[in-house]
């Protein structure tokens, strides 16, 4: 009986977290930029000049997702979503199709094999695509030391 009232517990508690981590991270308060995975591999600071990049930030990884495995009619590319709480803006630009009205939560689907952990620090590089702010990959999100 003791056994299954603490599982209970247990339960319990880990579905009020999950459900506060939730609330916290709605999409009226988070700026969900696609990942342009056909891009090669787009390095900030080598590949591309820093002007080119309409969104530039520095933040805190809060959420990642598992890793989705594509079926075969779906691109051939291995997507895992995470979530960073943006904390100081370096740069911003407006687009036309996609505007960054000072949401606090950025969300992408490019961080597989990041390498990254939640609480990490990141400096995100982010560039334009159809009029709208796009990630080319892990490489646009550079682990930083504390902020």
């Amino acid at each position: 009986m003791k056994k299954s009232c603490f599982l209970f517990l247990i339960i319990f508690i880990h579905s009020l977290v999950s459900f506060s981590q939730n609330e916290i991270i709605d999409d009226s308060n988070t700026i969900n930029v696609g990942y342009t995975y056909w891009w090669p591999n787009a390095d900030p600071l080598l590949n591309y000049s820093a002007e080119k990049c309409p969104l530039v930030f520095i933040g805190k990884l809060i959420n990642l997702d598992k890793a989705i495995i594509p079926k075969e009619d779906e691109a051939p590319v291995i997507t895992q979503k995470g979530t960073i709480e943006i904390i100081t803006v370096i740069k911003r630009e407006e687009l036309p199709k996609q505007k960054f009205t000072g949401q606090k939560y950025f969300s992408t689907d490019c961080f597989y094999k990041s390498n990254l952990k939640i609480g990490d620090y990141v400096l995100v590089f982010c560039y334009a695509y159809e009029e709208m702010y796009c990630i080319p990959g892990k490489e646009s999100i550079l682990k930083i030391s504390d902020y």
